[in-house]
């Protein structure tokens, strides 16, 4: 009786306090569940994004990528991996101004060659669209960054041009990926060439240099391989690794070597030429290359910019890499 009576009196009291009870115990229990949710943040991030610890570059070796790729991922302590290459392309941004591969407001154009990227590591957080389909020789996944910068969402195109070598869009030329006359008058003629180079320690008279560029020319007369010989006598010092291989640029080298590369038809081999340099012979591998292909990359999806540096990224397939 006595227990009742309280009850019908102070209810509402108890009500309170039963309520303020559940209150400062609700606010205790989401602080705690806070706590762990923050302190586990990172660690559940890192996780689910698969971002990668460390990055190798493998530079312009492309004879021995693949073998130095399976090396790495052979190690014990890899494990997760991912190949891809830059591509070297020009292209405009959404003010008509030149994307650079190079420098702050730079958008670097990535190519994933085994559709890893994204996958085993990097994994994207999208906003808006979806990833790119690997099969799909066009699509291509933009971090915010470069979509802001190109003024672009799902399902627009981007126009560019693609170069065979890393570093041939720069500010030197008018970029308009879609003006084919602008494009040829400004950007120079491109050819893949192999030289021996044999240089002179003193500008004259040279006459040591010019007998051993003279049994070597003899010797690519008679069928002697000329990457074999540029590998053994060449003083160009990325013929040892390379065998005198390089793609160059109209312009770019010393005359007479300049004119007599671009002259040459594919396959012949130069007379000895005399520069400052020393004595140069000269074999023309491709025929000239006087424009970049023109490529219009369909917009697939927009992720999240997770790159420390103030630049874009542009993630390309595995079927680009096939096709071009």
């Amino acid at each position: 009786m006595r227990f009742r009576a309280d009850l019908r009196s102070g209810w509402r009291a108890w009500l309170t306090l039963a309520v303020l009870a559940g209150l400062a115990g609700g606010v205790v229990m989401a602080g705690f569940a806070g706590a762990r949710r923050t302190d586990s943040a990172l660690r559940r991030h890192l996780e689910a994004y698969r971002f990668p610890d460390a990055t190798v570059h493998l530079g312009n070796r492309i004879s021995r990528l693949q073998q130095t790729y399976a090396h790495i991922r052979a190690v014990p302590q890899v494990e997760a991996s991912a190949l891809d290459a830059e591509l070297a392309y020009c292209a405009r941004d959404a003010k008509d101004r030149p994307v650079l591969d190079q420098g702050p407001q730079a958008v670097v154009f990535h190519v994933g060659l085994d559709g890893r990227d994204g996958v085993a590591l990097r994994r994207p957080k999208l906003l808006a669209g979806r990833a790119a389909d690997p099969a799909r020789v066009r699509e291509a996944l933009l971090d915010s960054r470069a979509a802001r910068r190109f003024g672009v969402r799902p399902g627009d195109l981007i126009p560019i041009r693609i170069f065979p070598e890393f570093g041939s869009a720069n500010a030197e030329f008018r970029c308009d990926p879609r003006n084919q006359d602008a494009y040829q008058k400004g950007l120079p003629t491109r050819r893949e060439v192999r030289q021996i180079l044999v240089k002179c320690p003193h500008p004259t008279p040279c006459g040591a240099a010019k007998a051993v560029i003279d049994r070597l020319y003899a010797r690519l007369e008679r069928g002697a391989e000329f990457a074999a010989l540029a590998r053994r006598y060449s003083d160009d010092p990325n013929a040892e690794t390379h065998g005198g291989r390089v793609l160059i640029a109209r312009g770019e080298w010393v005359q007479p070597v300049d004119s007599t590369a671009f002259r040459l038809r594919t396959g012949a081999i130069s007379r000895p030429l005399r520069t400052r340099y020393g004595w140069h012979v000269v074999q023309a591998l491709s025929p000239p290359l006087p424009v970049g292909r023109l490529v219009r990359l369909k917009v697939a999806g927009i992720k999240a910019t997770t790159d420390l540096y103030p630049i874009g990224e542009v993630l390309l397939t595995p079927a680009f890499d096939r096709a071009y």
